[in-house]
């Protein structure tokens, strides 16, 4: 069977959108968090099953939130991801912080490495650190759902000379 990157991009952007929907509209920011760790694992593990000969084996691994993230990192091909694996890393410091203290206590440094890591979706969101958790997490869903198959065709893509370019940041951008 012929593997159809358009194909996996459709199928990645429709289930991304669903789970996107299941995200608590809760103003507990812990819960918030907690949720979108999970969905972006679910889809760390969806995107690793277009790399390995048998998943099963991967589901017994048991691996880490973090193990996952650096086999994916791992695997990449693709260059200017690199703010997507950092908000992955970001996002896991704040979940740890979140399920290892009864308070939330300390979840402001992580959050503002975050917010660092993606300037634009902060810069939407301004103070309310839910609705800018809740676009990092659909961020990162996205990158995943969508970059993963196309990475792992990188070399057909390129051999037929399509360009893919991804949003450059402010810095990179030409002043006008």
């Amino acid at each position: 069977m012929e593997f159809d990157v358009n194909q996996k991009i459709k199928e990645r952007s429709i289930y991304a959108d669903e789970v996107f929907k299941l995200l608590p509209s809760s103003s507990d920011i812990e819960l918030v968090v907690l949720k979108g760790h999970l969905a972006i694992e679910e889809f760390m593990y969806l995107a690793l099953q277009d790399h390995v000969q048998d998943f099963k084996w991967i589901k017994e691994a048991r691996l880490s939130f973090n193990q996952l993230a650096c086999i994916l990192r791992s695997m990449n091909k693709m260059e200017g991801l690199n703010d997507a694996y950092s908000a992955i890393f970001a996002l896991n410091s704040i979940r740890n912080k979140c399920a290892h203290s009864l308070r939330g206590e300390g979840i402001n440094a992580p959050i503002a490495k975050l917010r660092h890591t993606l300037p634009s979706i902060s810069e939407k969101h301004g103070n309310s650190d839910i609705q800018f958790i809740k676009s990092a997490v659909g961020y990162i869903i996205s990158m995943i759902s969508i970059l993963c198959p196309i990475n792992s065709r990188l070399e057909e893509i390129k051999s037929k000379d399509l360009v893919i370019e991804l949003p450059k940041k402010k810095s990179e951008q030409p002043e006008a």
